[in-house]
């Protein structure tokens, strides 16, 4: 709501602050939402790494710097009016494809954990501890079931999130939310548990364990504060349990 755009002749002067985008330092064009200082309405517009007053900075995270994080600031930024995409309710127009990017983002996690998981098996088929081969090891099939299930898991949450989107089901939003929090939960623990089950060697930078798990830190970015997220899925859920009870008796 801080980020404002104002009308002036034959364009619009923008002024915005975006502390986090993902590709950012590999962007040449970026779609920044702004309100609309007359009237509030939240509006779309095409801002260029090149148009005056736009500062376009490399974000240090932990993990993820492949995505490019990077923040964005417009000061005093002049864009001409064919650069306006939405000029209404344009936070709500978008949401859709930020469901579908989280989508493609997860998908690669997903990928991820399944491929570490198939990593951390062949890597300790050779390795023997206390005279036993650790994959004969009781605790170490148990951990290695849970992680099984754990992306089995979240391969049928994806599946089904990313039917419902086909089917435009208004139900795919809370879904993603779930998704997001689901797997990001899963890929931190898949990272933990390979990292215990490695051993030393987990910590070996030729190795991909340690790796990994600075990857899959950063999804609690992609999913929100994790702590708030249950609580607002519960907030949601009760709004949608009276709006039903409330078609019900005719409202």
């Amino acid at each position: 709501m801080q980020s404002v755009a104002r009308k002036v002749d034959s364009g619009w002067i923008l002024s915005a602050d975006k502390p986090m985008l993902t590709g950012g330092q590999y962007a040449g064009v970026f779609a920044v939402a702004v309100r609309d200082e007359a009237t509030s309405e939240p509006i779309l517009f095409l801002v260029e790494r090149t148009d005056p007053g736009v500062k376009c900075t490399p974000l240090p995270t932990v993990g993820g710097h492949h995505i490019g994080y990077a923040s964005l600031k417009l000061k005093d930024t002049f864009v001409p009016e064919d650069r306006l995409l939405l000029a209404t309710d344009a936070i709500s127009a978008v949401s859709p494809r930020f469901d579908f990017g989280a989508l493609d983002a997860l998908a690669v996690h997903l990928g991820w954990m399944q491929r570490t998981v198939s990593l951390c098996v062949s890597s300790l088929r050779s390795k023997v501890r206390a005279g036993m081969t650790v994959l004969s090891i009781p605790h170490v099939q148990a951990e290695l079931g849970r992680l099984f299930m754990g992306v089995e898991l979240a391969r049928a949450m994806f599946l089904r999130t990313l039917e419902r989107g086909r089917q435009h089901d208004s139900a795919t939003e809370s879904l993603v939310v779930i998704l997001k929090h689901f797997l990001t939960e899963s890929a931190l623990d898949t990272g933990r548990t390979v990292m215990g089950l490695q051993g030393a060697s987990g910590y070996m930078d030729e190795n991909p364990w340690g790796r990994y798990w600075t990857h899959a830190i950063c999804l609690l970015h992609a999913a929100g504060a994790q702590d708030l997220l249950p609580q607002q899925l519960g907030e949601r859920m009760l709004v949608e349990l009276e709006m039903k009870k409330l078609r019900k008796v005719g409202f």
